[in-house]
């Protein structure tokens, strides 16, 4: 199991949901209001504000991804064409090339459930400031 292509990014983004959760946990009892009280520069008032960088983090993320791991399979395809097949597994069972598709996928599914957790009440949104503070810094 832990020899298999998707184990890494799966635990990394098992994590990232998880860290999602505990992050809406604690928006609900105030580490935002915390922050506002004594760091405002640091938190995200305004709900437009904060759903388009969580926006633009995530369509970024998703950039970023398409394009290192295209990157990947033209290395993987010019190493099975110009040396041999047998060196395909060495290269795909690659570690750093997994944790860094888990880092990936765990700040893309963190970003979206924080972005789903905006709810707007009235005319204003109830923004979780330091979890979008954190998805930046994820990103």
């Amino acid at each position: 199991m832990k020899s298999k292509i998707a184990f890494y990014p799966s635990l990394f983004a098992l994590s990232g949901l998880l860290f999602a959760f505990i992050m809406m946990y604690l928006e609900e009892r105030g580490i935002s209001g915390y922050l506002v009280e004594n760091i405002p520069l640091l938190v995200v008032n305004n709900g437009d504000t904060a759903l388009t960088i969580l926006s633009a983090c995530i369509t970024g993320l998703i950039s970023m991804m398409v394009f290192s791991f295209s990157m990947v399979m033209v290395l993987l395809n010019q190493a099975s064409t110009n040396y041999s097949p047998r060196l395909l597994p060495g290269l795909i069972s690659d570690h750093k090339h997994q944790i860094i598709l888990g880092i990936y996928l765990s700040s893309i599914l963190y970003c979206i459930f924080i972005l789903f957790s905006i709810q707007p009440t009235g005319d204003q949104y109830q923004v979780p400031g330091f979890s979008v503070l954190v998805g930046i810094l994820a990103t």
